[in-house]
């Protein structure tokens, strides 16, 4: 409920995105999905077309010298400075709310200057988007799934290696475990797509 008060408001502002929003963007494109796995430098050339980022992606993809994402997806565990210098250079921010990022909820949603959210469960207001997904990198895959993206290609994805420094998350124990349901979840878009 939290974050549909704090999407309420960006609505009143006129800085709440939709998903018409998000299908004027991804709508029939080749979209990349851009995860911070250490493999993504290597990746790099694979990038083309509409960039979803999955949260620490952002900041390897201005160290590597692309322009800010299209879109960002984020549950705000990442480098905050790089996805609002992006969100103040026109990336669309999706916002991920959970159990434990309320304070982060509050600090980065008002800051943001085009911002949709999702959620975990059916949302009361109907602002934010109930997406599949377990991390910031497969919610980013079936959004653009959901937007209707001709093509999705996930870059940097490579969940038994490490993360990329410059992403600022450590794959603990915790992390493993999430990234295992995620292979799931896109496993099961890639069932509804036939490829990815």
């Amino acid at each position: 409920m939290l974050l549909e008060t704090l999407l309420y408001e960006a609505m009143s502002e006129e800085r709440l995105a939709s998903i018409r929003d998000i299908k004027a963007i991804v709508e029939g494109r080749l979209v990349s999905v851009v995860a911070s796995g250490a493999c993504l430098e290597k990746e790099a050339n694979l990038i083309e077309g509409v960039i979803i980022a999955a949260d620490g992606a952002t900041s390897v993809l201005l160290h590597m010298g692309f322009d800010c994402p299209d879109i960002i997806v984020t549950d705000l565990d990442g480098p905050l400075e790089d996805i609002l210098w992006c969100a103040y250079r026109g990336s669309l921010i999706v916002v991920h709310a959970h159990g434990d990022n309320a304070w982060l909820l509050h600090e980065i949603v008002p800051r943001t200057p085009l911002v949709a959210g999702s959620v975990q469960v059916e949302p009361l207001l109907g602002l934010a988007m109930l997406l599949p997904g377990f991390t910031d990198g497969d919610r980013a895959a079936w959004l653009a799934h959901v937007a209707g993206a001709s093509k999705i290609r996930l870059v940097g994805w490579c969940p038994d290696a490490p993360q990329h420094p410059l992403s600022k998350r450590l794959v603990n124990p915790l992390k493993r475990r999430k990234l295992v349901i995620a292979e799931k979840l896109l496993e099961m878009l890639k069932g509804y797509r036939g490829e990815l």
